[in-house]
């Protein structure tokens, strides 16, 4: 029997946020990617069929605005500590 690879992919959002460490007060930027498959398997709760690109889109874009970094530096914390 042949074996072979499905990939899905799906829409992706880079979102970046600027703030200032609550320890030291410097600037500290952050970034991050989100992203989802669309796919046989990411479905609607409500009607059971699988989500569309735009639907998928939709839930990236909501996941994303709701991201709210931590602005604290690693070496921040670890002095704090």
């Amino acid at each position: 029997m042949p074996s072979y690879k499905v990939t899905f992919t799906g829409p992706t959002r880079r979102e970046e946020r600027i703030g200032k460490c609550p320890t030291c007060g410097k600037r500290v930027k952050r970034s991050r990617v989100f992203e989802m498959t669309v796919s046989p398997f990411n479905r609607n709760r409500d009607t059971g069929l699988p989500k569309t690109w735009d639907e998928v889109a939709r839930n990236v874009d909501t996941e994303a605005e709701a991201w709210v970094p931590n602005f604290e530096h690693w070496t921040c914390t670890e002095s704090r500590a």
